[in-house]
C-alpha cells in the first residue's frame, strides 16, 4: 500500500509539472528557426529579450527584420492580448519603461529612436 501511495504521489507531480503551462524556453524553441536568432533566451531560461527595428516593413521576411515576427510570435504564444502589441507600437522614448502582464508572464519594453524597441519577457 505504501508503494502505491508513493507512485500516486510521483504521478501527480509529473502531471502537475506537465500541466504547469508554457515555459519561456519552450516558447523560444517554438519560434521559426529564421526568427529564433532575433530573440535571446537567458542561459537560465528566466527571460527572452527581443530588439525590434521599426524601420522594417512588417511583411518583410528579411532576417534583419525578423525581430518583428519573433515579437508577434512570442506575444501570441505567451497569451498576451493584441492591445499590448499596439501599446508597444505607440511607445515613445519619453514614455520610459512600460509593462503588461497576464496570469503567467510579464513583458516590459522601452523605445529609443536610435536603438528601437527593447522588449523583455519574464515569468510572472
Amino acid at each position: 500500500m505504501k508503494k502505491v501511495g508513493i507512485l500516486v504521489f510521483f504521478g501527480l507531480v509529473l502531471i502537475l509539472t506537465a500541466c504547469s503551462g508554457t515555459s519561456l524556453e519552450s516558447v523560444h524553441n517554438n519560434l521559426e528557426l529564421r526568427y529564433r536568432r532575433n530573440a535571446t533566451l537567458a542561459s537560465d531560461g528566466s527571460y527572452i529579450a527581443i530588439t525590434v527595428n521599426w524601420s522594417c516593413p512588417r511583411n518583410d521576411d528579411d532576417i534583419l527584420c525578423g525581430a518583428s515576427h519573433a515579437l508577434d510570435d512570442v506575444l501570441d504564444e505567451l497569451g498576451f492580448e493584441s492591445a499590448v502589441r499596439r501599446r508597444m507600437g505607440e511607445t515613445r522614448a519619453l514614455d520610459g519603461r512600460q509593462t503588461a502582464e497576464n496570469a503567467d508572464f510579464r513583458v516590459s519594453w522601452t523605445f529609443h529612436p536610435n536603438d528601437g524597441l527593447q522588449v523583455l519577457f519574464e515569468n510572472n
